[in-house]
């Protein structure tokens, strides 16, 4: 994202400017080791440019000043910025989940730029192991309630989130291939577990 005065009209704007002055362009996010962060690590990586990463204590500030021109753009999560998006004071140059967003259908996916560049944050309901299965059975059908509720569904909808059914067996092959993908991911950027 970038304020609404920015020179840069796409990320293929924002690429070149960074590829023709190394260091130059500024980008915000929440810090190294978030979301964000890496992020921000692996675009410098996949699109081989030198922006350089400022780190902010919350996303608010980062927010705050990209909109007052003191960063070139900013890397943040749909929810804390969709208000700024349709009020046109900030501008949305690339998502970076693998598709476009329905909402934000006009907004290309950075992988339409960088091929293969996916980076879409997650949530799972997790049991402890040994929870009987009557109850997690129950939850489920409540949570698939409540996620069907019209206020609720509005909620999820307007803060991003994209809900995906599926089972303990979907999670754990989710799971299993997040972990070899961050495996290769972590080595690319050189962020190391800690």
């Amino acid at each position: 994202m970038t304020n609404d005065k920015s020179p840069f009209r796409s990320i293929g704007d924002l690429i070149a400017k960074a590829r023709a002055d190394p260091g130059k362009v500024s980008i915000a996010n929440e810090g190294p080791k978030t979301f964000g962060g890496i992020i921000g690590r692996l675009f410098n990586a996949r699109a081989q440019i030198e922006a350089n990463l400022i780190s902010y204590a919350s996303v608010s500030v980062a927010v705050q000043d990209t909109m007052g021109g003191h960063t070139d753009a900013l890397i943040a999560d749909v929810a804390s910025s969709a208000q700024l998006v349709r009020q046109g004071r900030l501008r949305m140059l690339a998502v970076t989940s693998a598709r476009r967003l329905a909402d934000y259908d006009k907004v290309p996916a950075l992988a339409e730029t960088l091929p293969g560049f996916d980076m879409s944050g997650w949530m799972a309901v997790v049991a402890p192991t040994g929870t009987p299965r009557e109850a997690l059975q129950q939850f489920r059908r409540d949570l698939d309630d409540a996620l069907l509720e019209k206020d609720t569904a509005e909620r999820i909808h307007n803060v991003g989130p994209v809900p995906e059914a599926g089972g303990a067996e979907h999670l754990a092959a989710f799971l299993q291939t997040e972990r070899a993908r961050w495996e290769v991911l972590t080595k690319e950027i050189g962020v190391l577990p800690e």
